[in-house]
């Protein structure tokens, strides 16, 4: 896999270095907490947050969401297949999708 960065680790790379997280959140319309869950990677940026962003000039939202997403998934297809299997209906979706022999 590629190994993407979580959209947050993009978006204190790119915009916040050096930046107060305090004031950079007032002027996103999020609290700090918010905005350093994200930072962290802990929480993904929302649709609400891509918006804010762009209308503060940083980029377009649909860049953002694009990148969360892609992370997102490169995460997902990073689980092991038996990982998957164990959730309900896994095995069922699964075996709808198999050839038939």
């Amino acid at each position: 896999m590629h190994d993407l960065e979580h959209s947050g680790a993009v978006m204190r790379e790119w915009w916040l270095e050096g930046a107060d997280p305090d004031s950079t959140a007032a002027g996103l319309g999020v609290t700090p907490d918010e905005l350093r869950r994200v930072l962290d990677g802990r929480t993904d940026i929302s649709p609400e947050l891509a918006a804010h962003m762009e209308a503060g000039g940083w980029s377009r939202a649909a860049f953002w969401m694009r990148l969360q997403a892609a992370y997102n998934l490169e995460r997902r297809i990073e689980r092991p297949a038996a990982t998957a299997a164990r959730s309900p209906g896994a095995k069922a979706l699964i075996k709808s999708h198999l050839p038939r022999q």
